[in-house]
């Protein structure tokens, strides 16, 4: 997470040396565990907890990173989200951004954590994050953009009013997923024409960054995640995914065999786990839900079930199901409504 861009605007006179330490060093990433460390110092330093809550800031070269680079250097907003889904390590480790479009509706920005966000802490770390996107969004696009409104993963704080005084649009709480509303008129719309070599060396530093986080940690549990959220199709084949983490097939093979895993095991896991919860919070057949997670039907998830849990499909339902969807199964494993 960039946080010298946010606290270099802070008042340090209060800040400890090394949160000072680290703001003039500027780091193009900061340890999960430093981060905690720098947002205790800084709430504790200026004893307001909605000091974490900031207006959108000018752009300034000195206090941003590659990945803030890259996005200001789209033609277009949708180039820049394509920029900022598939690098968002490089803003949080801990996060996944994930953008939706419909028809009718807004365009959403997804910001999921990898915990939920229980805690102080978690809530000043996400607050800042947002107040980030924010800037790279408005500095993008300017006054084009328009910001429906922002949705929270937590109860309304008591400085709650902070957030539309300081992020100038309308907020809401108690969200499941941190969510930015857009309007999607602005998706295409042409904002600049960067000089594509430009482009090409800013995307060169932010995949050599990337790849150096990839490769710090485990690249089994970053594929976990990446099938889990949709940012990789579960029909992905070793090249797609050897590409979207920008690196080669061999590279691949040789962190999977580092983590003694295969593609073709982190796959099952992943259907696994989609199909649980489907089969928890819908009512969709087996056969559906096997056809949806690209298996050839109800006997090949039939087959998942028992290897790794032991039981069926369909077990796994009558022993879970959450009842708030009412119904009794059929002999197809989909689930009847029954009468009030």
């Amino acid at each position: 997470m960039p946080l010298h861009q946010i606290l270099s605007n802070q008042n340090r006179d209060r800040l400890a040396a090394q949160t000072n330490r680290i703001i003039q060093e500027q780091p193009p990433l900061i340890k999960a565990e430093d981060v905690d460390l720098l947002l205790d110092d800084l709430v504790a330093a200026h004893s307001e907890p909605g000091c974490c809550v900031l207006a959108p800031l000018r752009f300034d070269p000195y206090v941003s990173g590659p990945l803030h680079h890259l996005f200001l250097c789209s033609n277009t907003l949708r180039e820049g989200l394509f920029y900022l889904e598939k690098y968002a390590p490089l803003l949080s480790e801990q996060m996944t951004v994930t953008v939706t479009r419909s028809r009718m509706g807004p365009l959403r920005v997804k910001l999921e954590m990898k915990e939920a966000i229980n805690s102080d802490l978690d809530r000043w770390r996400m607050e800042l994050v947002i107040a980030t996107l924010l800037s790279w969004f408005r500095q993008l696009c300017g006054s084009r953009l328009s910001i429906i409104r922002i949705g929270l993963p937590w109860e309304a704080p008591e400085y709650a009013n902070l957030y539309e005084q300081q992020w100038q649009t309308e907020t809401r709480f108690n969200f499941d997923v941190c969510t930015l509303e857009l309007n999607q008129d602005s998706l295409d719309l042409g904002l600049h024409h960067t000089n594509p070599n430009i482009t090409q060396m800013m995307k060169r530093e932010v995949e050599l960054q990337h790849r150096k986080l990839v490769r710090a940690g485990s690249l089994s549990d970053h594929i976990s995640k990446a099938l889990s959220n949709g940012q990789l199709p579960l029909s992905s084949t070793q090249q797609t995914i050897a590409d979207h983490f920008n690196i080669s097939t061999r590279t691949l093979n040789r962190h999977l065999q580092r983590d003694d895993t295969s593609l073709k095991q982190l796959v099952t896991q992943a259907r696994l786990e989609q199909a649980k919860q489907q089969l928890m919070t819908t009512s969709a057949s087996i056969d559906d839900i096997a056809v949806r997670l690209g298996l050839s039907g109800r006997r090949a998830l039939d087959r998942i079930f028992q290897k790794s849990l032991g039981i069926s499909p369909a077990q796994f339902r009558s022993d879970t199901y959450r009842p708030s969807l009412g119904g009794q199964q059929d002999g197809n494993g989909s689930l009847k409504k029954t009468a009030n």
